[in-house]
């Protein structure tokens, strides 16, 4: 598919990461994308070493997903991943995920923000690190309808509000290295929620807006978009300081037919 040098990352499928359906959960799914990415930007010179060097990190702002199946327990799969676009702090990397038997079942984008990591401030990517992945850079790997899932929902007055974790407080097991919660754990928390099936599941578009920590409050609004082929999803808010609610995280989710 694409026209660059991609790097290329195996999997199989463990007992582990699926569920009763016996197919990969989309939650370990997104873990295995951050990985590949991570050890994708180490095979170009800048791993976790030197990026804490640096003084810097790589956050994710959004997920686009796209998948035609979930891979079944005991299955092997690549993924290939290549940048596609470096602008200020920002940088876009593409997914393109198949069966190490053959054919392609998923493509996916994520956006990242580069930081610094004290002031947790985006800085702008240097000439040294775009010259790194100058070779790796190239075409989209998700289709151009697949851009706008997120545009239109709003909040479902109609639906109830429900809490995360232990008494609606972050929990220490959902946090990465970076001491806040993990970009996967949003979209499990938002599945647990849902009717549909994981055989059903074909993709989520997923915007990260703030982060949210051990302790915090944090909790679940249903979203409702209107018109043919309207995804389902939700918004994760966090209580601040003086006990308003700021959105965190928006997940939106499609499903095969049948399980809409």
């Amino acid at each position: 598919m694409e026209k660059v040098e991609a790097y290329r990352h195996r999997f199989r499928v463990r007992s582990y990461e699926v569920g009763p359906e016996e197919l990969l959960n989309p939650w370990s799914l997104l873990h295995w994308l951050q990985e590949t990415a991570v050890n994708a930007s180490a095979a170009r010179g800048f791993d976790m070493e030197r990026y804490r060097g640096l003084g810097t990190a790589w956050v994710l702002r959004r997920w686009r997903v796209q998948v035609d199946r979930l891979p079944a327990e005991g299955e092997a799969v690549v993924i290939r991943t290549w940048v596609s676009m470096f602008q200020g702090s920002r940088s876009h990397r593409e997914f393109v995920m198949e069966s190490e038997a053959g054919g392609v079942w998923g493509c996916a984008q994520a956006e990242w923000v580069y930081m610094d990591r004290i002031r947790r401030r985006p800085v702008r990517v240097d000439a040294e690190l775009q010259r790194g992945f100058q070779a790796s850079l190239g075409t989209l790997a998700m289709p151009a309808e697949a851009a706008g899932w997120l545009e239109g929902g709003c909040l479902d007055e109609d639906k109830p509000t429900v809490g995360v974790g232990l008494n609606g407080l972050v929990c220490r097991s959902d946090l990465d290295s970076w001491d806040h919660v993990n970009q996967a754990a949003y979209v499990r928390w938002v599945l647990d929620e849902s009717e549909g099936r994981i055989a059903g599941f074909r993709g989520c578009h997923v915007h990260y807006m703030r982060e949210t920590r051990v302790g915090d409050r944090v909790r679940i609004r249903p979203l409702r978009w209107t018109g043919p082929d309207a995804p389902w999803g939700a918004q994760v808010e966090l209580q601040g300081g003086e006990g308003q609610w700021q959105p965190a995280v928006r997940v939106a989710v499609r499903w095969a037919e049948a399980d809409t």
